[in-house]
C-alpha cells in the first residue's frame, strides 16, 4: 500500500517498476493532491482511494489504512521508495509463521553517483536502531496496532522487534526526485508542524550542505535500482 500526494512528476515510473514485478499496490491518494496525480493513477489504471487525513503528513494517512483493506498484513511504502528483490522474496515466505504484529525493514537513502550507479549513505543519524540502516516499521497487521500521527513515526506505536535481514531493504529516492530547494521547503514544512522535526535531520534532507565524510557514501552492491533512479531523476 502506497500513500501519495503531488507525485505526478515521478510516480508513473515507480508504478511501471512495480508492474514489471507483477505487483499491483493499492494507492491512498491525499485528497489535497493537486498536481495531476489523480489523473496519472486513472491513466495507469491503478487501484486508488482518495483520503482526507487529519494532518498534512503521511502518518495521518496510515491510521486510515484499516478502512480500505481487510488484508491480514500490509506493507506500507512511500511514493519515493522501492523494495529490493530480496525484500520481495523474503516477506511471503515468513508471514504465516511470524509471531509478531510489526516487522522492521532497513532503508537506504540513495543518490546517483558520477558513474550513474546508485550509492547509499552511512550517516550516523541512520543507524539508531539495532545498528541497522534506518529501520522502518512498515510491515504490520492493520487490526493489531495502536495508531498515532506523530511525525517520523510509522503511524503506530512500535518497539524493538523482528527486523528483516540487511539485504531485504527499501530504497529511499528523496535525494533523486527532489531538488535541494524542494527538500529545504520540506524541512521548513516539518518544522512548522513540529519544532525541530525537519531541522533536527538537516544533514539527511540536505546532504549537500552536510559533512560528506559523515555520510560515507558507498556504492550499492546491486544495479537493480539504477535504471529506475535514472528515469525519475530531476534535471
Amino acid at each position: 500500500m502506497i500513500a501519495t500526494k503531488n507525485s505526478a512528476g515521478w510516480f508513473g515510473e515507480i508504478l511501471h517498476a512495480y508492474r514489471k514485478l507483477a505487483i499491483q499496490p493499492l494507492v491512498l491518494l491525499d485528497n489535497a493532491s493537486e498536481d495531476g496525480t489523480k489523473e496519472l493513477l486513472e491513466r495507469e489504471q491503478i487501484e486508488f482511494t482518495r483520503v482526507i487525513p487529519e494532518f498534512p503528513r503521511v502518518e495521518a494517512i496510515v491510521r486510515l489504512i484499516p478502512n480500505h483493506t481487510d488484508a491480514q498484513w500490509v506493507l506500507r511504502l512511500d511514493d519515493d521508495e522501492f523494495p529490493s528483490h530480496a525484500l520481495i522474496d523474503w516477506i511471503p515466505d515468513r508471514l504465516d509463521s511470524l509471531d509478531t504484529n510489526i516487522v522492521g525493514i532497513p532503508r537506504r537513502w540513495v543518490r546517483m553517483g558520477k558513474n550513474e550507479h546508485c550509492e547509499f549513505s552511512n550517516h550516523p543519524l541512520l543507524k539508531q536502531d539495532q545498528d541497522k540502516m534506518d529501520i522502518q516499521w512498515r510491515l504490520f497487521r492493520p487490526d493489531r496496532v495502536d495508531y498515532i500521527t506523530d511525525i517520523h513515526s510509522p503511524g503506530f506505536r512500535a518497539s524493538a522487534g523482528l527486523v528483516a535481514p540487511d539485504e531485504a531493504f527499501l530504497v529511499h529516492f528523496d535525494w533523486i526526485i527532489r531538488s535541494r530547494q524542494a527538500r529545504a521547503r520540506k524541512v521548513a514544512d516539518y518544522d512548522r508542524q513540529q519544532g525541530g522535526a525537519g531541522s533536527d535531520f538537516h544533514d539527511l534532507y540536505l546532504w549537500e550542505d552536510s559533512d560528506l565524510a559523515a555520510h560515507g557514501f558507498q556504492p550499492m552492491e546491486t544495479t537493480e535500482f539504477d535504471r529506475l533512479a535514472r528515469s525519475i531523476r530531476i534535471d
